[in-house]
């Protein structure tokens, strides 16, 4: 941040300062681009190219310079001294290249830790090093060739000795004088290399150092994957004792039952008694006429007590029958709900569980069929199912069809529209308690169409709303009539059909 750094500090700073501006490390082999010192290192990767070829000018530079030498003095000494200064200058190109190749190799080994997304600078900075190694050969070969062309035109100039003998003294002092010139020259790419390999090496460091950093959050990572796997397992094994409870709950459910058919046997005798009570009773209707009335009265009252109640236990033992292949908890959850949430209407809230008979005859008339009404919770919506066998939409023919209606209810005054909530609808396994149907949840949600989630005009047929909403492909027709030892969805015709309310639910 600016303003934070002491004036003391200053001199220090601006050494290492990203936003200092800076030369560029080529800046003696003529590259004169200033920048920021933070875009130094995307400086170099952009410009790998312009760096080598004005080295390459320096070099050719160099070239003249012994070019310049041929052309004063002729003489054998004179060519010897550069014959020796030439090999001279290839040991120094030799080292060079080893240098480099170095430099290459170290590069190279950089790039194989380097990320996918710099791939291509890869491949550019790969390229420009061969380019760079074919250069420097031609060079090599261009110098050789020089080499031997000097050697060839010495023996056409040997007549010109003497004149040269005069020049020489002059031409050694300005040989010199180059030669320094080329030492230091030499002295300053060897300098710059030198630079650039420590560079990649602290480069190589760093991300070596970012590739243990991160092998090190993968590692904290996968433990705190165990520890969470860990805590799953244990709350499975809870469950599966809460699941042990409910079996026990489910028993002492059926030992209430058997205690209900006894009191039945018990009314059973009672009827009998009284049938032969207004059988007696009958006979003597010349007693009072009064009392043959109320007696009369008293038997119709009985038997409709009595087909009620023949009812009522036929439906309980059906649905403790549902019960016994139902989910353990949910066995409690809807044997409390049948007893305790019905309304004054005798229409239930959810839970429930909807019985379809006559399944074949359904499927073959293509017809759609409607449960009874039912509430999604204590004074909730008025809904219904509507079951359509054959299937319709996508799953015509293929699938059974199953949706939930919406319909005017005595409570709609007090909810809030439009619905919003989630259903499940299960089809039951009537052979075990396992392998039940269970669909994704029907979602009313904001985005819902009102005509399906808006509350219901009385104006509307039979008060249900015009469209549903629920799965055109439930479950395949192929599982739906399937028969195994163990998993039987349809069973003497029928089948039966669990929804149930996940949430909101009415205040």
């Amino acid at each position: 941040e600016v303003g934070t750094v002491p004036r003391e500090d200053m001199e220090a700073h601006r050494k290492k300062c990203p936003l200092e501006m800076i030369l560029c490390e080529y800046h003696n082999v003529g590259c004169e681009i200033r920048m920021a010192r933070k875009d130094l290192q995307k400086h170099r990767m952009e410009n790998v190219d312009n760096h080598l070829m004005m080295v390459n000018a320096r070099l050719s530079n160099v070239q003249k310079l012994l070019d310049y030498k041929a052309d004063e003095g002729r003489t054998k000494e004179d060519l010897s001294l550069t014959n020796r200064k030439v090999i001279d200058i290839e040991k120094v190109l030799s080292m060079t290249n080893k240098a480099v190749f170095q430099s290459k190799n170290e590069f190279l080994a950089f790039q194989k830790e380097m990320t996918d997304e710099s791939h291509g600078a890869k491949q550019q900075l790969s390229a420009t090093i061969q380019e760079v190694s074919e250069t420097k050969w031609k060079l090599s070969s261009e110098l050789n060739k020089a080499v031997e062309e000097t050697k060839q035109h010495l023996s056409v100039t040997q007549s010109e000795v003497c004149a040269a003998k005069r020049n020489l003294l002059e031409t050694e002092k300005q040989l010199s004088a180059k030669n320094t010139a080329l030492s230091n020259e030499l002295s300053t790419i060897k300098e710059q290399l030198s630079a650039v390999h420590n560079r990649l090496t602290k480069e190589i460091d760093a991300t070596k150092q970012q590739l243990s950093a991160s092998h090190d959050e993968v590692t904290a990572m996968k433990r705190g994957t165990e520890k969470e796997f860990s805590a799953l397992k244990n709350e499975l094994k809870t469950t599966k004792q809460q699941l042990s409870a409910a079996q026990d709950e489910i028993a002492a459910a059926n030992r209430k039952l058997l205690a209900t058919d006894r009191q039945l046997s018990l009314i059973n005798d009672e009827l009998a008694t009284t049938r032969i009570a207004a059988t007696q009773a009958t006979e003597f209707r010349n007693i009072t006429s009064d009392l043959h009335q109320k007696l009369t009265t008293s038997e119709q009252a009985v038997e409709t007590l009595l087909v009620q109640f023949f009812a009522e236990t036929k439906e309980l033992r059906e649905n403790i029958q549902i019960l016994q292949t139902a989910s353990k908890q949910q066995q409690l959850d809807q044997w409390s709900l049948r007893l305790h949430n019905t309304s004054i209407s005798g229409e239930k809230a959810c839970p429930v569980i909807v019985k379809v008979s006559e399944v074949a005859s359904k499927g073959a008339q293509k017809s759609k069929w409607h449960s009874y009404p039912f509430y999604s919770d204590d004074k909730g919506y008025k809904m219904c199912l509507r079951v359509i066998v054959n299937g319709t939409g996508k799953g015509e023919g293929t699938h059974m069809s199953v949706f939930l209606y919406l319909m005017k209810g005595p409570y709609d005054a007090n909810l809030a529209w439009p619905l919003i909530g989630r259903f499940v609808i299960t089809l039951l396994n009537q052979i075990k308690d396992r392998d039940h149907y269970i669909s994704n949840p029907v979602k009313f949600t904001e985005k819902t169409p009102l005509a399906i989630s808006n509350k219901v005009d009385a104006k509307q047929p039979d008060e249900m709303a015009r469209d549903g909403l629920g799965r055109n492909e439930f479950i395949l027709h192929a599982e739906l009539y399937k028969a195994t030892p163990t998993c039987q969805y349809i069973k003497d015709d029928c089948i039966f059909i669990k929804v149930e309310m996940l949430g909101p639910k009415t205040p």
